[in-house]
């Protein structure tokens, strides 16, 4: 009768040269401490960048929101500007009455000004309009230039 010889990817021997020369089925190997309590702190870290993410995300969707609508007060002022209301002389501030706001909006303290100068005397104004608006606490500026043609 003839022996056969050892099969070199038998199971056992596979799972002994990947496990490091432990037996891991039917033996009493497994994780030490060490490593489970390395890997619940990786997790815990991971958690909680998790969180800081989701707790930042409202501030940051709410100076969003806030710029959108600043912006968007600032083109309707421009466009009465283009539609015939008289250039500022100098630099003037905007009635606030003249900006237009979302009553629920996430913009606050909302100041605008507009600032004329006529350019090489052919009827043609260079204008910037600069808004300065408070979200939460911390206070933003935001800028708009564009040439306007008056007669």
């Amino acid at each position: 009768m003839t022996r056969l010889a050892p099969n070199p990817l038998a199971p056992r021997e596979l799972l002994q040269k990947f496990s490091g020369g432990r037996w891991a089925i039917g033996g009493a190997a497994g994780f030490s401490l060490i490593e489970v309590l390395v890997s619940l702190s990786l997790l815990g870290v991971a958690m909680l960048l998790t969180l800081s993410l989701l707790f930042q995300e409202p501030r940051a969707l709410a100076r969003l929101d806030a710029h959108r609508e600043v912006l968007r007060a600032m083109e309707q002022v421009l466009e009465g500007i283009r539609a015939g209301q008289p250039l500022p002389t100098g630099r003037e501030q905007i009635a606030s009455s003249a900006i237009v706001l979302p009553e629920d909006g996430s913009a606050r303290d909302v100041r605008m000004w507009a600032e004329s100068t006529a350019e090489s005397g052919s009827g043609l104004y260079r204008l910037t309009l600069t808004a300065r608006y408070r979200v939460g606490t911390q206070w933003y500026d935001r800028s708009l230039e564009t040439r306007v043609w008056r007669k």
